[in-house]
Protein backbone atom coordinates (compact mmCIF):
# COMPACT_ATOMS: atom_id res chain seq x y z
CA UNK A 1 0.00 0.00 0.00
CA UNK A 2 1.00 3.63 -0.36
CA UNK A 3 3.58 5.09 2.05
CA UNK A 4 3.97 1.69 3.74
CA UNK A 5 7.71 1.97 4.45
CA UNK A 6 8.18 5.69 3.80
CA UNK A 7 11.47 6.98 5.30
CA UNK A 8 12.15 3.64 6.99
CA UNK A 9 15.90 4.16 7.37
CA UNK A 10 16.79 0.66 8.59
CA UNK A 11 15.59 -1.04 5.42
CA UNK A 12 18.52 -2.05 3.20
CA UNK A 13 17.18 -4.94 1.09
CA UNK A 14 13.79 -5.88 -0.37
CA UNK A 15 12.90 -9.25 -1.85
CA UNK A 16 9.25 -9.13 -2.83
CA UNK A 17 6.62 -11.86 -2.59
CA UNK A 18 6.10 -13.67 -5.90
CA UNK A 19 2.44 -12.63 -6.14
CA UNK A 20 3.00 -8.86 -5.82
CA UNK A 21 1.29 -6.93 -8.64
CA UNK A 22 1.81 -3.28 -7.63
CA UNK A 23 4.08 -1.14 -5.47
CA UNK A 24 2.09 1.74 -3.98
CA UNK A 25 2.50 5.51 -4.09
CA UNK A 26 5.58 6.64 -2.09
CA UNK A 27 5.82 3.12 -0.61
CA UNK A 28 9.63 3.23 -0.18
CA UNK A 29 10.09 7.02 -0.45
CA UNK A 30 13.26 8.13 1.32
CA UNK A 31 14.51 4.70 2.44
CA UNK A 32 18.06 6.03 2.36
CA UNK A 33 19.88 2.78 3.18
CA UNK A 34 18.12 0.68 0.56
CA UNK A 35 20.80 -0.92 -1.62
CA UNK A 36 19.10 -3.98 -3.13
CA UNK A 37 15.67 -4.66 -4.61
CA UNK A 38 14.54 -7.93 -6.16
CA UNK A 39 11.29 -7.41 -8.04
CA UNK A 40 9.03 -10.44 -8.65
CA UNK A 41 8.08 -11.57 -12.15
CA UNK A 42 4.43 -10.91 -11.23
CA UNK A 43 4.95 -7.13 -10.89
CA UNK A 44 2.83 -4.99 -13.23
CA UNK A 45 2.97 -1.46 -11.79
CA UNK A 46 5.46 0.69 -9.90
CA UNK A 47 3.41 3.67 -8.69
CA UNK A 48 4.28 7.35 -8.38
CA UNK A 49 7.36 8.16 -6.32
CA UNK A 50 7.53 4.55 -5.06
CA UNK A 51 11.32 4.70 -4.61
CA UNK A 52 11.80 8.47 -4.65
CA UNK A 53 15.00 9.70 -3.02
CA UNK A 54 16.62 6.34 -2.28
CA UNK A 55 20.17 7.64 -2.22
CA UNK A 56 21.94 4.27 -1.73
CA UNK A 57 20.25 2.28 -4.50
CA UNK A 58 22.83 1.42 -7.21
CA UNK A 59 21.17 -1.08 -9.55
CA UNK A 60 17.66 -2.21 -10.51
CA UNK A 61 16.31 -4.86 -12.85
CA UNK A 62 12.77 -4.19 -14.07
CA UNK A 63 10.93 -7.46 -14.81
CA UNK A 64 9.46 -7.99 -18.27
CA UNK A 65 5.97 -8.12 -16.68
CA UNK A 66 6.03 -4.41 -15.72
CA UNK A 67 3.56 -2.43 -17.84
CA UNK A 68 3.61 0.84 -15.89
CA UNK A 69 6.29 2.85 -14.16
CA UNK A 70 4.50 5.94 -12.91
CA UNK A 71 5.76 9.50 -12.58
CA UNK A 72 8.78 9.96 -10.34
CA UNK A 73 9.05 6.27 -9.41
CA UNK A 74 12.87 6.40 -9.14
CA UNK A 75 13.30 10.18 -9.03
CA UNK A 76 16.35 11.39 -7.07
CA UNK A 77 17.96 7.96 -6.69
CA UNK A 78 21.29 9.75 -6.88
CA UNK A 79 23.52 6.63 -6.71
CA UNK A 80 21.55 4.64 -9.29
CA UNK A 81 24.06 3.57 -11.96
CA UNK A 82 22.39 0.67 -13.75
CA UNK A 83 18.82 0.14 -14.92
CA UNK A 84 18.09 -3.05 -16.83
CA UNK A 85 14.77 -3.89 -18.44
CA UNK A 86 14.27 -7.65 -18.75
CA UNK A 87 13.32 -8.85 -22.20
CA UNK A 88 10.73 -8.96 -23.60
CA UNK A 89 9.60 -5.82 -21.78
CA UNK A 90 5.87 -4.92 -21.70
CA UNK A 91 6.64 -1.27 -20.97
CA UNK A 92 5.26 1.19 -23.56
CA UNK A 93 5.83 4.53 -21.80
CA UNK A 94 8.52 6.04 -19.66
CA UNK A 95 6.48 8.50 -17.64
CA UNK A 96 7.51 11.98 -16.53
CA UNK A 97 10.26 12.29 -13.92
CA UNK A 98 10.73 8.49 -13.64
CA UNK A 99 14.54 8.67 -13.55
CA UNK A 100 14.93 12.42 -13.03
CA UNK A 101 17.99 13.37 -10.97
CA UNK A 102 19.50 9.88 -11.09
CA UNK A 103 22.85 11.64 -11.23
CA UNK A 104 24.99 8.48 -11.47
CA UNK A 105 23.08 6.82 -14.33
CA UNK A 106 25.52 6.45 -17.24
CA UNK A 107 23.58 4.61 -19.92
CA UNK A 108 20.07 3.41 -20.66
CA UNK A 109 18.55 1.13 -23.24
CA UNK A 110 14.92 2.07 -23.77
CA UNK A 111 12.78 -1.11 -24.15
CA UNK A 112 11.62 -1.97 -27.70
CA UNK A 113 7.87 -1.30 -27.19
CA UNK A 114 8.26 2.16 -25.67
CA UNK A 115 6.54 4.80 -27.79
CA UNK A 116 6.90 7.85 -25.54
CA UNK A 117 9.27 9.37 -23.01
CA UNK A 118 7.70 11.94 -20.67
CA UNK A 119 8.95 15.34 -19.63
CA UNK A 120 12.00 15.34 -17.39
CA UNK A 121 12.02 11.50 -17.49
CA UNK A 122 15.84 11.61 -17.47
CA UNK A 123 16.28 15.27 -16.54
CA UNK A 124 19.43 16.10 -14.60
CA UNK A 125 20.98 12.67 -15.13
CA UNK A 126 24.35 14.41 -15.20
CA UNK A 127 26.43 11.28 -15.92
CA UNK A 128 24.25 9.96 -18.76
CA UNK A 129 26.41 9.45 -21.86
CA UNK A 130 24.63 6.77 -23.85
CA UNK A 131 20.94 6.29 -24.72
CA UNK A 132 19.68 3.59 -27.08
CA UNK A 133 16.26 4.41 -28.51
CA UNK A 134 13.89 1.80 -30.01
CA UNK A 135 12.40 2.18 -33.48
CA UNK A 136 8.92 2.28 -31.86
CA UNK A 137 9.57 5.66 -30.22
CA UNK A 138 7.21 8.40 -31.49
CA UNK A 139 7.42 11.08 -28.76
CA UNK A 140 10.21 12.53 -26.68
CA UNK A 141 8.49 15.13 -24.50
CA UNK A 142 9.90 18.52 -23.58
CA UNK A 143 12.86 18.52 -21.23
CA UNK A 144 13.04 14.67 -21.28
CA UNK A 145 16.86 14.76 -21.13
CA UNK A 146 17.17 18.24 -19.64
CA UNK A 147 20.62 19.09 -18.27
CA UNK A 148 22.16 15.70 -19.13
CA UNK A 149 25.58 17.33 -19.30
CA UNK A 150 27.55 14.34 -20.58
CA UNK A 151 25.11 13.42 -23.35
CA UNK A 152 26.78 14.53 -26.59
CA UNK A 153 25.11 12.46 -29.32
CA UNK A 154 21.94 10.41 -29.82
CA UNK A 155 20.71 8.33 -32.73
CA UNK A 156 16.99 8.26 -33.46
CA UNK A 157 15.80 5.85 -36.15
CA UNK A 158 12.19 7.02 -36.48
CA UNK A 159 12.01 10.04 -38.81
CA UNK A 160 8.40 10.78 -37.73
CA UNK A 161 9.27 11.30 -34.08
CA UNK A 162 7.98 14.35 -32.19
CA UNK A 163 10.72 15.93 -30.11
CA UNK A 164 9.57 18.46 -27.53
CA UNK A 165 11.06 21.79 -26.60
CA UNK A 166 14.55 21.47 -25.10
CA UNK A 167 14.21 17.67 -24.95
CA UNK A 168 18.00 17.43 -25.14
CA UNK A 169 20.74 19.69 -23.77
CA UNK A 170 22.09 22.36 -26.10
CA UNK A 171 24.81 21.01 -28.37
CA UNK A 172 23.62 17.40 -28.50
CA UNK A 173 24.14 15.96 -31.98
CA UNK A 174 20.91 14.20 -33.05
CA UNK A 175 21.40 11.70 -35.87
Amino acid sequence: PEKMFMKFSKLNEIIFNLSLKSIGFECFYGCNNLTRIVFPSSLICICECAFYNNISLIEIVIPSSVKFIKSGAFNSCKSLENVTFESPSCLTTIDSYVFCECKSLKQITIPPLVTSIGQYAFGRCYSLTDVLFPDSLTVIDKYAFYDCRELKEVTIHNSDIQIGEEAFPHGVNIK
